[in-house]
């Protein structure tokens, strides 16, 4: 199970921050016919939709990296976003928090990873399972925090 770090409320560490955007998009395959280039303003508030209910978390851990998770990753969470199927979330399993997809496995509620060597965590139907939040973007980082 990934190992998941806190790092508090998104709206103390991005407040009013919005970085340089250049245009147009940069190929990530063969370079295209020159282009002018210009820079314009990205609001990061408005791109991950950080409010009082936003929070960020340190992950790590495999499990999710068919999704774009790695380890170091910062994952953007949103609690007061209600969780539906298909949706990746924060959940609680026997008081250990994981990131997963919420989805079903055989017909059977369940946290799925995205890594085929990992399997799915079933959720009890009647215990259910405590979500603490919807995540809503990851900053992926090429090197890990250590």
């Amino acid at each position: 199970m990934p190992t998941l770090f806190y790092l508090g409320p998104a709206q103390d560490i991005f407040s009013d921050i919005s970085l340089p955007l250049m245009e147009p998009p940069v190929p990530a395959g063969a370079p295209g016919p020159p282009e002018e280039y210009r820079e314009k303003r990205i609001d990061l508030n408005k791109l991950f939709n950080f409010n009082a209910s936003t929070f960020t978390w340190l992950a790590q851990g495999d499990s999710m990296i068919g999704a774009g998770i790695h380890t170091g990753d910062i994952l953007i969470v949103d609690k007061a976003l209600q969780a539906a199927m298909g949706d990746i979330v924060i959940a609680e399993i026997n008081r250990q928090p994981t990131v997963k997809r919420l989805g079903k496995n055989n017909n059977a509620p369940a946290l799925l990873p995205e890594n085929p060597n990992h399997k799915p965590i079933p959720i009890d139907e009647v215990e259910g399972i405590r979500v603490w939040g919807v995540v809503t973007g990851v900053f992926h980082r090429f090197k890990t925090f250590k």
